[in-house]
């Protein structure tokens, strides 16, 4: 299934380990030290079943040069 199907659960925390998966490319501690935010919070809130808190995930984002769009849905 994709990030579009399945339980809300389900695709939150695919979203966030697919963004995990991301940051483990990029090297965790690069990520760590340009976000402020400790690798361990950075590993379990974009995990298997992360759950990142909105701060947390803006943070993260932002500190490899990356933004969060909110787009309407197109299934409406």
């Amino acid at each position: 299934a994709g990030l579009a199907e399945g339980p809300v659960e389900d695709r939150a925390a695919d979203a966030a380990a697919s963004i995990g998966q991301l940051f483990r490319c990029r090297g965790m501690s690069q990520v760590s030290m340009a976000s402020g935010i400790g690798r361990a919070v950075l590993y379990r809130s974009f995990g298997k079943s992360g759950n990142p808190t909105l701060q947390v995930l803006l943070d993260s984002l932002r500190a490899v040069g990356l933004t969060l769009v909110v787009a309407e849905a197109k299934d409406r």
